[in-house]
């Protein structure tokens, strides 16, 4: 008997953000299991991807083109025995007649901002779609905390932590960049991304260079309009993964004041580097960054300026240890801990 599993990546058109990251990393891993599913279970992968991301690992993978109307009724040629939706903004419904229906929870961040009628509406809609489903996984325990308190969730839920690449040996010379001592910072650079908090510290702190990037976005351009041509900030946008590996290996350290993360990937991609790594104390990232990174009580320029200070003469001999906590996020093991759920229920049937 065929088994079918369905790994659905919803609307998303960008994986260069985090949950694009997440989504390529696992899929492609997932991928490369494929023929082992197959044989022992029967079981065929089936990627579930808006059109503009059709071929995203290669012309071997089977791929079903996500659409609207699935929103209302998700019907398929093909039945599925597994149906895992890789993030909780995924509206379209599982297939009818999944057998087995799972979704990974990435954050409940809209509970930090959102008060009012927008709580509440953002709330009902995250319980819809949960309720759909049989079993839940997030990437943190801090998120699986979120869900049991905020949602009243009694049923398990699995905390299985995403991986970070090592983009070591990807570095991509940067011809223009003549700037040697500076702090690094990467993000969507969006309100909870706390850039302010950065941008304020280099008024405080002219004789540090500072260097934003992340995406071309709404958000970016709010950035760049609240620098004020400030001499010491330079900001770059849609950077590839070398031009990031050269701004990793480069940085005096990395800063990440992020009001509320799920996870927080590029705190750990600096890791892999060797550099010290300053994260706020909020949310997942104390979790995340654990004794190997130094964290901000507070925002205020004073005491930033100390933590980064105090953390750069620190970390010149803790590199080979932030490395090895860094080291304990991989994406192979994420992956092989999905698989092991997907064969929990094959090998079940």
């Amino acid at each position: 008997m065929k088994k079918n599993i369905g790994i659905s990546l919803g609307n998303i058109k960008n994986l260069r953000d985090g949950l694009g990251e997440f989504s390529v990393q696992l899929c492609s891993r997932i991928f490369q299991s494929a023929q082992h599913l197959r044989e022992k279970y029967s079981a065929e992968l089936f990627f579930h991807v808006d059109q503009s991301l059709e071929g995203f690992l290669g012309d071997g993978a089977k791929y079903i083109v996500a659409n609207r109307l699935q929103r209302y009724a998700n019907i398929q040629k093909e039945k599925f025995f597994i149906w895992h939706s890789l993030n909780q903004l995924n509206k379209i419904k599982p297939p009818l007649f999944a057998a087995k229906k799972i979704i990974t929870v990435h954050d409940l961040n809209f509970i930090y901002f959102k008060s009012g009628y927008s709580y509440w509406r953002d709330l009902f809609k995250v319980k819809k779609i949960l309720h759909r489903y049989d079993e839940v996984t997030t990437i943190s325990k801090y998120v699986r905390a979120d869900i049991e308190k905020i949602m009243g969730w009694s049923r398990p839920i699995e905390v299985i932590y995403s991986g970070a690449r090592n983009l070591a040996n990807e570095r991509q010379v940067i011809p223009d960049m003549q700037c040697e001592n500076f702090l690094f910072h990467l993000s969507r650079m969006a309100e909870s991304k706390n850039v302010k908090a950065i941008i304020n510290l280099a008024k405080h702190w002219p004789e540090m260079n500072f260097i934003l990037a992340g995406p071309e976005s709404d958000d970016a351009d709010s950035v760049r309009q609240h620098c004020n041509n400030l001499p010491n900030v330079k900001i770059f946008t849609n950077i590839t993964d070398g031009q990031k590996a050269w701004f990793y290996a480069h940085c005096k350290g990395f800063v990440f004041p992020s009001l509320t993360e799920g996870f927080g990937l590029p705190p750990l991609e600096a890791m892999h580097f060797g550099k010290p790594v300053f994260l706020s104390n909020l949310t997942s990232l104390p979790e995340i960054g654990g004794t190997a990174a130094w964290y901000f009580q507070d925002f205020s320029q004073d005491h930033m300026k100390a933590v980064i200070q105090s953390g750069l003469s620190e970390g010149e001999g803790k590199s080979k240890t932030i490395q090895a906590h860094a080291a304990k996020f991989n994406w192979d093991d994420c992956a092989a801990q999905y698989i092991k759920i997907y064969e929990k229920h094959l090998g079940g049937a």
